[in-house]
């Protein structure tokens, strides 16, 4: 993958591109370790939380075949933008994007999920960044860890994955979570910046009690 073209309008993969000049937060390593780790295999309809740009929908809808995905999200330049980049990449016929609130989402639609891919809010104190695009994607100010568990039981099988990459100061927190609201954890990847530094983020993929 490259990221050559002016002004990071676009980050090229071999297969696709993401046009990413109206999106709040650009591609990021953590969205691309998490899509190609995802162990999502045998998931025939996957929900994208928080889609952004698309990238996360886009791996997947490389990596699996016949899966079909469903990105949700609450930004509408963005979702425009994730909308723009599904119609340009050879899977547009197996991703749909909404562009609405996940937890209304979760409340109103009539479709179940096997899987759940989020690259979650981070952020749930400190000083917030100037712009609201950005004080939603960063921050759990539209959506806490909590209110994504919430989303997550409601609408995914009870034999269902879902898969998300969390801080690793976060993780803790969200393990006891994830036990509150019937998730158990059966993988993980940790990523460490460099070698023989701690683990800075943590993929990880949870079903359901």
């Amino acid at each position: 993958m490259e990221n050559k073209t002016r002004a990071d309008s676009y980050f090229h993969f071999k297969q696709f591109s993401v046009r990413q000049n109206m999106a709040a937060m650009k591609v990021g390593v953590d969205s691309i370790v998490l899509g190609a780790w995802a162990p999502l295999d045998g998931c025939d309809h996957i929900l994208d939380v928080g889609c952004g740009t698309g990238i996360l929908s886009l791996q997947l809808a490389q990596r699996f075949s016949a899966a079909k995905i469903t990105g949700v999200e609450i930004d509408v330049p963005t979702g425009e933008e994730a909308f723009f980049n599904v119609t340009q990449s050879p899977w547009s016929d197996r991703i749909n994007v909404v562009t609405e609130d996940v937890r209304k989402f979760a409340r109103s639609t009539g479709n179940r999920f096997d899987g759940i891919i989020c690259n979650p809010p981070y952020f749930s104190s400190g000083i917030l960044p100037g712009y609201k695009q950005r004080k939603v994607a960063r921050h759990q100010v539209s959506l806490n860890l909590q209110e994504l568990l919430r989303c997550a039981a409601l609408v995914l099988d009870p034999w269902g994955l879902m898969c998300l990459i969390l801080p690793a100061g976060v993780f803790q927190d969200f393990e006891r979570l994830a036990g509150e609201f019937g998730f158990f954890i059966q993988r993980t990847l940790r990523i460490h910046p460099k070698a023989g530094k701690p683990a800075n983020r943590i993929c990880s993929l949870w079903g359901m009690i």
